[in-house]
């Protein structure tokens, strides 16, 4: 997983056009990796003046003279009043994988998150950085040591600066998906399977995005530079609508210790997906609580998208991982436990939540569970039926369970940042495919593929769907068919045949 950001710029600053240069790389002897090589660029940061979240976006055009693993580059001084090393930014990596003599054409956002010397292993931490260049860094493991070099040999080297609105953060990145810097402080020491409930606020961001997610990461040297401690957990909820104000949560639990020490073995990333180049957010603010007993909760936050305005939704992962829904499937829900607030209506279906269907690919029926009083026990059970494994010719994939119901008190005239959540003691699933060994017919009923199609024998009416829920016939006997996969219905049972 590579670093990345938090803004959209919304000023250019200015910027430096092409021009054709030379920048040599030597062996770099204070790496203790020992395959780093380190080059600088100092002319075109000349005259700027760096501000915390200002991107600045280096293109490069042209070819190396040597096999580089990685290619790096950051903003940083080098003078001796800050031990000839003062990062204002991460490094971010602009490709792994550069063939010697092969052109390259990259770009990359460098983000400034300091104008301090942020290193407390050193003697000028705290002091104020200026002078700011461009390093270099192409990391090559068989060219050697002393005196070897790797040259780069530019056609283009573009520089360009962008401010974020005043105070905003900026996730950023070299594809859809967009990535914060380092968040440090947020927790000074973890245990293995800590429970981390993370709760992320602003008041608006400048484009729609989804996908919102989270993990912990040692980012120090010792952990080889980015060390996932947690997963990449989802948000819930999950998408963010230009302009709204928003609070999202996610429990993430550590699985790794840190290696390194100090605030950079514990930082959160953020990462969302959106088409634009960046995401800005104003007011960013990042809470984290330890959860000494989380137990197992669902949490349902206001859905601004629905069209009651008194909806609250939530997600269910896991149930369902692994889980290849066929027309004709029936899944069984049982949720037990209580809720913080009054639901009224809660139902539960099965989606896809992907952007390929647009967020919302409805596999199944919605099944009633009934309404729930706030603080009193619940245990309801419902079945839904799977009725359709594409969206407009589109696959449905990644099947997860939506719970959703309304509370007008709670969500008022605008329920942002509101949430009901349920404190389960239990939340089960049960699958009963249409596999001919899982729901069968009557031992009388036959349904057997033929040259051409399929013979349905023994009852009296028959309904065929195709894959995608669509009737094809309401037929017995011999019924002249196209290749495929096919529902057959009789007897009020499911029966999945393939025609070849």
């Amino acid at each position: 997983m590579k670093k990345i950001l938090f803004s959209i710029g919304v000023a250019l600053l200015f910027s430096f056009g092409a021009v054709a240069q030379t920048i040599t790389l030597p062996w770099n002897q204070y790496d203790p990796s020992n395959i780093a090589y380190q080059g600088w660029q100092t002319t075109k940061l000349a005259g700027y003046v760096p501000a915390v979240n200002d991107v600045v976006t280096v293109h490069v055009v042209g070819t190396a003279s040597e096999d580089m693993e990685d290619f790096l580059m950051a903003v940083v001084d080098d003078r001796p009043a800050v031990d000839y090393w003062g990062q204002y930014s991460d490094m971010p990596s602009l490709k792994k994988g550069i063939a010697k003599g092969v052109e390259f054409d990259l770009e990359v956002d460098i983000v400034i998150s300091t104008l301090t010397q942020a290193d407390k292993g050193k003697p000028s931490f705290g002091t104020a950085l200026s002078n700011p260049k461009i390093v270099l860094v192409g990391k090559n493991s068989v060219l050697g040591t002393v005196g070897t070099s790797i040259t780069l040999n530019f056609t283009t080297f573009d520089v360009s600066f962008f401010s974020p609105w005043p105070g905003a953060s900026v996730l950023t990145g070299s594809d859809d998906r967009k990535q914060s810097t380092g968040i440090q402080g947020k927790v000074t020491e973890v245990e293995l399977n800590d429970v981390l409930r993370v709760t992320i606020t602003g008041s608006k961001t400048d484009v729609d995005a989804d996908g919102f997610e989270v993990a912990l990461v040692d980012a120090t040297e010792a952990g080889g530079w980015w060390k996932e401690l947690t997963n990449w957990i989802k948000f819930t909820p999950e998408a963010v609508k230009a302009g709204n104000d928003f609070t999202l949560v996610a429990d993430v639990k550590v699985l790794q210790l840190p290696d390194g020490t100090g605030a950079k073995s514990l930082e959160f990333y953020v990462a969302a997906t959106t088409s634009g180049k960046l995401i800005q957010i104003e007011n960013f603010n990042m809470t984290v609580e330890k959860i000494d007993n989380p137990g197992e909760t669902l949490v349902l936050p206001w859905n601004e998208w629905g069209s009651s305005g008194v909806q609250y939704q939530g997600k269910e992962t896991e149930k369902l991982a692994g889980y290849t829904p066929a027309v004709g499937d029936e899944v069984t829900v049982r949720i037990a436990g209580t809720a913080d607030f009054d639901i009224s209506g809660l139902l539960v279906t099965v989606i896809d939540d992907r952007k390929e269907v647009g967020n919302w690919g409805e596999f199944s029926t919605y099944g009633t569970l009934g309404d729930v009083t706030q603080g009193a026990a619940f245990d309801f059970t419902v079945k839904v039926e799977i009725l359709a494994v594409d969206k407009a010719g589109t696959p449905l994939m990644s099947p997860k369970l939506v719970f959703m119901g309304d509370n007008a008190a709670l969500a008022g005239a605008n329920g942002t940042g509101t949430k009901i959540t349920i404190a389960l003691d239990a939340l089960e699933v049960q699958i009963k495919s249409v596999g001919v060994q899982a729901v069968a017919a009557a031992p009388s009923v036959k349904v057997y593929a033929i040259e051409g199609g399929l013979a349905i024998e023994g009852a009296e009416k028959a309904v065929v769907y195709g894959i995608d829920g669509s009737v094809i016939a309401t037929a017995t006997g011999k019924i002249a068919l196209p290749k495929g996969v096919y529902i057959v219905k009789v007897d009020g049972k499911a029966i999945k045949a393939i025609v070849k």
